[in-house]
Parts: structure tokens; C-alpha cells; sequence
């Protein structure tokens, strides 16, 4: 098809030349697929930020309930823990409580024992508590150790702190039988179930002669060793 313009020179338009290019009418930008696929990407991006945000304020506000209860319960364990230290405490006064009874009981009983076990012609005027520390014979094999040299070393006794008690007091000697007397209380100590069960060994102490109100005696000290040893 030819096209002629008649209109005078001066009122033509100028024509434009058709240059390269591309023609996009009749391009439905719409119906697009990769369009679509960015108008989806930037709506999920939208609403998965937002559900990001949503997500950051509760658990935010969940944060702070969860330090409000951890401050709660803190200061409820530190009570708790100040609690169970005073029950502590007092089950543990009352431990050695119950222990010095038990030992004042015992030792009731064992000063029962004393006076059920003496003999005639005897009296006693002292009673002393003591310890001592001895070397006593490992029950264990013997230990090998390096001293400061390097030289090996064998132990085969250990040093303990052994309790006792001494026994001060009197025996007549008018009839020579002093020595005796003191020898047949001791025997006594030794056969009375009560008193030496406890006990490991009796050993005489000093003997000496003295006068009472103008009667010969002897004083004499028994020194009575416990079984029980302290490391």
C-alpha cells in the first residue's frame, strides 16, 4: 500500500525514518512467567520479613518473662541453698550433740565398771585423761617411698595418737601386802568384761611409800591404754 500526503509543502510533517528496533506491541508484560516469578519472590520476601519481625517481638517478649522467672527462681534457690546450709548446720550440731552423749554415756558407764572392778584395801583419788602418739605396726603390707635422695625407704609402722587414762590412788600396806593389793586390782581391771573391752593394755606406773593420817600406804599409777587409736 502507497500512501500520498496532498497537503501543502509548508503544513507536511516530516516524516521519520524507521530505525532499528523492536516492536513491542502486542507484548503482555503479564502474562510473563519470569515476571511473575520476581512479583512472587519480592511478596515472600515481604511477608517472610514480616514474620521475621513477628517472630523477633515474641521472642523477645519471651526473653523477658524467661529472665524475669530465671531472677524469680535464682532468688528462690538462694534462699533454698541458705536453708539447706542452716539444716546442715544443725544436723550437724545435733551429730556431735548425740556423739557427746553417747561418749557421756560411755563414760558413765565406764567409770560403773571402775567401781564394780575394785578390791579391797584400794582407793582412788585421781582420774586423768590423756593421749600419746606411738609407732604402731602397719597391718597393711609395708610401703616402699624414695627419700629426699632418692635412696628407697621401707615403712612398716605408722605413727598414732593413742588415748588413756590414768589411775592415781591408794593401797594399804599395814599387812606387807601393798605390791599385792595393787597387783590384784589390776588383775581385776584386766577380768572385768565391762571396763577392758574397750581397753588394750594396763601397765603399772610408779609405786611409791606414803603415810595416811599415820597409816602406811602406797600411792600407785595404773595407766590404762584404748584400743582405739587417732591417725
Amino acid at each position: 500500500m502507497i500512501d500520498i500526503n496532498l497537503l501543502p509543502k509548508a503544513k507536511k510533517k516530516p516524516m521519520r525514518r524507521a530505525g532499528p528496533g523492536i516492536d513491542l506491541s502486542g507484548f503482555d508484560l503479564q502474562n510473563l512467567p519470569l515476571m511473575k516469578i520476581i512479583i512472587a519472590s519480592i511478596a515472600f520476601l515481604a511477608v517472610f520479613q514480616l514474620i521475621l519481625l513477628l517472630t523477633g517481638a515474641v521472642c523477645k517478649l519471651n526473653l523477658g518473662l524467661l529472665e524475669k522467672s530465671y531472677s524469680r527462681i535464682a532468688t528462690q534457690k538462694k534462699e533454698a541453698d541458705a536453708l539447706k546450709a542452716d539444716v546442715l548446720s544443725m544436723g550437724g550440731k545435733a551429730q556431735a550433740i548425740d556423739e557427746l552423749m553417747v561418749k557421756r554415756l560411755s563414760w558413765a558407764k565406764k567409770l560403773n565398771d571402775l567401781s564394780d572392778a575394785m578390791t579391797p584395801d584400794v582407793w582412788l583419788t585421781d582420774l586423768e585423761y590423756g593421749e600419746k602418739t606411738v609407732n604402731r605396726q602397719l597391718a597393711t603390707p609395708a610401703r616402699i617411698f624414695k627419700d629426699e635422695f632418692g635412696r628407697e625407704r621401707r615403712l612398716d609402722t605408722e605413727k598414732v595418737t593413742v588415748p588413756y587414762i590414768v589411775l592415781s590412788g591408794y593401797v594399804s600396806s599395814s599387812k606387807g601386802e601393798g605390791a599385792a593389793s595393787i597387783g590384784r586390782f589390776i588383775k581385776s581391771l584386766k577380768s572385768h568384761k565391762g571396763f577392758f573391752a574397750d581397753m588394750s593394755d594396763i601397765e603399772l606406773g610408779n609405786i611409791k611409800a606414803a603415810k595416811v593420817e599415820d597409816q602406811d600406804v602406797m600411792s600407785f599409777t595404773i595407766t590404762c591404754f584404748f584400743k582405739e587409736a587417732i591417725r
